[in-house]
């Protein structure tokens, strides 16, 4: 019997962390989702440079942990009016 206190605690930690992972990714699909939704309001109202600037906030904090995002490609992907 003690032999499976091991192998069912590292289940239990393996189950407690995939948790904590999936609410985390929740949290933040909701806040990016938010943004988004701004973002595509400003469209709506063909408020281009406001929308750019919201995607552009969306793209900067979703990168900012350290990792960077070439700003240039997504300004002039939807700065365009076409």
């Amino acid at each position: 019997m003690k032999a499976l206190y091991v192998p069912a605690g590292l289940l239990a930690l393996i189950l407690g962390f995939s948790l904590w992972a999936g609410r985390y990714v929740e949290i933040r699909t909701e806040q990016w989702n938010a943004a988004l939704e701004l973002a595509d309001q400003s469209a709506a109202q063909e408020n281009w440079t406001e929308a750019a600037r919201r995607l552009e906030q969306v793209t900067v904090s979703r990168y900012s942990e350290g990792k960077r995002y070439a700003k240039s490609n997504s300004a002039a992907l939807w700065s365009t009016k076409g």
